[in-house]
């Protein structure tokens, strides 16, 4: 299995101009054991909830805190962090 992670944000136009891609990696793969993970470095889950049913997309989003002290301790623990777009 391949764990493919989409790291992200709507304000991201050009990571939101890539999810089509994903989608058809994902559709390419899928049987032969590619998961693809969306993480979400937005502040608000429900336009990024919008965003990935607008554009149907099939995989799960996970929503990276957004406030500050919780924040803090998503980097520390998963060493993921958000880049500039």
């Amino acid at each position: 299995m391949v764990v493919f992670i989409d790291c992200g944000a709507t304000w991201c136009a050009p990571g939101v101009k890539k999810i089509q891609s994903f989608k058809e990696l994902h559709q390419q793969y899928e049987l032969s054991g590619l998961k693809v993970i969306g993480l979400s470095f937005g502040s608000d889950p429900a336009e990024a909830e919008s965003a990935y049913e607008s554009q149907h997309v099939q995989w799960l989003l996970i929503h990276v805190p957004a406030n500050g002290e919780t924040r803090a301790l998503w980097d520390q623990s998963a060493r993921i962090q958000e880049s500039s777009c």
